[in-house]
């Protein structure tokens, strides 16, 4: 219930207490560019540098 809050609130652009385990805090909804390199070449699954960014 409350990641499905905090992604509503994201969605709407409020500001929302983000939810995470450990101490490394919460992660981003969007990979940067370079965040998940590929063995192969070839654009990320999502994030500003694939295609339909």
């Amino acid at each position: 219930r409350e990641l499905v809050l905090e992604r509503a609130a994201a969605e709407r652009g409020t500001r929302a207490q983000r939810c995470f385990l450990g101490a490394l805090g919460p992660s981003h909804d969007l990979c940067p560019i370079g965040c998940c390199p590929a063995r192969a070449e070839r654009p990320a699954a999502a994030g500003a540098d694939s295609p339909s960014a």
